[in-house]
């Protein structure tokens, strides 16, 4: 009998990199520019947890194990065992590192980090709780009370992008998380990081499953292959 897998990360991740393209030919500061990068961040996150799944079920095809059966075997029924209980892609991957490579990413390394924290933007963004309000014109500005403008400021999460220097140059003080994301270097930033995690996969496998590492190779990681030089 032959099998199929539809493939839905790739198309997942061109959604995601022609997004950031937009966002780096279009106008600074411009709505485009900043609903592009939204729209990378978002699809860069999702085309993640696609891959991981579409490894899961890969898993569970005759010519995955036929060099490892043992091994991926039992990958995938660990990897059925988390999806049947809502298990989050984080732990998904981590799974797949320790089984593959007798290890864990390093939680506070590329790629795992930078992995981690897009989860984390695009689970704000998607799940976003309005605080205050946004003005979009020739610049962004954020309207909030100076509370709320406190509060914001502390937040994990904008400490972290502030960090990786992919935030708007200019200074928008107490400007919600939302107002940090729209540029070409976010956007750029969670393509990257897409690409860099996907193609850390093989990189867990070495020789401990040959079968199971080429069929990922060949009918997944095509799609995440490196951006082109960034321009901005």
């Amino acid at each position: 009998m032959a099998f199929a897998l539809s493939i839905a990360c790739g198309p997942l991740f061109s959604v995601a990199r022609d997004a950031y393209v937009r966002a780096a030919a279009a106008e600074a500061d411009s709505s485009e520019a900043f609903d592009a990068a939204l729209t990378a961040i978002v699809f860069s996150a999702v085309s993640l947890e696609a891959f991981i799944n579409e490894v899961a079920i890969y898993a569970t095809f005759p010519s995955a194990t036929d060099s490892s059966p043992e091994l991926v075997t039992s990958y995938a029924a660990l990897a059925a065992e988390i999806e049947n209980n809502n298990g989050g892609v984080r732990l998904k991957f981590l799974l797949l590192s320790s089984v593959f490579s007798g290890k864990s990413y390093d939680q506070g390394a590329a790629p795992y980090q930078d992995f981690s924290l897009l989860v984390d933007l695009r689970n704000a963004l998607v799940h976003h709780k309005p605080v205050d309000r946004i003005v979009m014109g020739t610049e962004v500005k954020a309207v909030s009370s100076p509370k709320d403008q406190d509060a914001l400021a502390a937040r994990p999460l904008i400490r972290k992008l502030r960090g990786k220097a992919i935030s708007p140059s200019r200074e928008l003080s107490g400007a919600p998380l939302i107002a940090l994301l729209g540029t070409p270097l976010a956007a750029r930033w969670a393509c990257d990081t897409a690409i860099a995690m996907v193609q850390s996969v093989p990189e867990l496998m070495t020789d401990s499953a040959p079968s199971f590492k080429a069929g990922i190779t060949r009918s997944m990681l095509i799609a995440f292959e490196p951006l082109p030089k960034a321009n901005h």
